[in-house]
């Protein structure tokens, strides 16, 4: 398990700040009274997606870790970054986190080529504070719309258009040793804020249940069909999506899982 604080749109200047500091430094100490003896755990984070890319910050991501290391030094301390190759706290982390979607967000990218490249960079220390540290893909995906599963083309927001994205991304986990493990944005579809709705509202079947939806508008530039984001594996109401066995599956025949098996038995 990876246990985090809040911290989600942390700025430049928060990182810096001694008053945001005092208060993120209690969210940590909170977080280690709370969880410290669960075994489950085996990362302590904090800050999801923040400034890292400015080198003054490193002060407040530098102070986090210490916060967390002298409390528990047996378990690996990170950040899931967002800013790649242009992260210039690394060294604070015991353990490099990326989030990026490649395929989705960035159509020009190809996940295996984008994850493989970003792996052997890492491994080789390319990026400042990186050498020799375990590399995981905190987060990736794409969405797929739970209705949209017998669609003419494998277009964006379609399952089979997910299928593509997600099955390669898992691939090339499990296969690259240079790739420690991987976590998908996201197990259930959930709303979001209303903004995001942007007049796209499910038009639903009258008088089924679940909830089914007979028309939504995914045009371009909407994220957020329908107020939902899209990227679970199941849909809002727990249905699953063709994804969800199709990595069942990948994870139940990679290498580890073959071996854990033989242990067992």
């Amino acid at each position: 398990m990876w246990c985090e604080t809040l911290g989600a749109g942390v700025s430049r200047d928060n990182a810096k700040d001694d008053y945001f500091m005092k208060y993120q430094k209690q969210q940590l100490n909170e977080m280690l009274d709370n969880a410290m003896n669960h075994a489950s755990i085996m990362i302590w984070a904090y800050f999801n997606e923040g400034p890292s890319q400015f080198a003054d910050t490193c002060v407040g991501y530098e102070t986090c870790s210490k916060v967390i290391r002298e409390r528990d030094p047996t378990r690996f301390v990170t950040f899931a970054s967002d800013r790649l190759e242009n992260d210039k706290c690394l060294h604070a982390a015991d353990v490099v986190a990326f989030n990026n979607y490649p395929g989705w967000y960035q159509e020009n990218h190809e996940p295996r080529k984008f994850w493989s490249n970003h792996a052997k960079n890492i491994r080789e220390g390319v990026y400042p504070g990186s050498a020799g540290k375990p590399f995981l893909i905190s987060e990736t995906g794409a969405s797929g719309i739970y209705e949209w599963s017998h669609n003419k083309t494998a277009g964006r927001w379609t399952l089979d258009y997910q299928n593509k994205i997600i099955e390669v991304d898992v691939d090339v986990a499990i296969e690259n040793d240079y790739i420690s493990g991987i976590t998908l944005w996201h197990f259930f579809d959930f709303k979001t804020h209303d903004d995001t709705e942007n007049n796209t509202h499910c038009d639903y079947i009258p008088n089924e249940y679940p909830p089914t939806c007979a028309y939504i508008n995914a045009s371009e530039g909407i994220w957020r069909p329908g107020g939902l984001n899209h990227k679970g594996v199941v849909d809002f109401w727990r249905r699953k999506k063709p994804i969800y066995d199709i990595v069942a599956g990948k994870y139940n025949s990679s290498r580890m899982a073959q071996v854990l098996a033989t242990e067992v038995q």
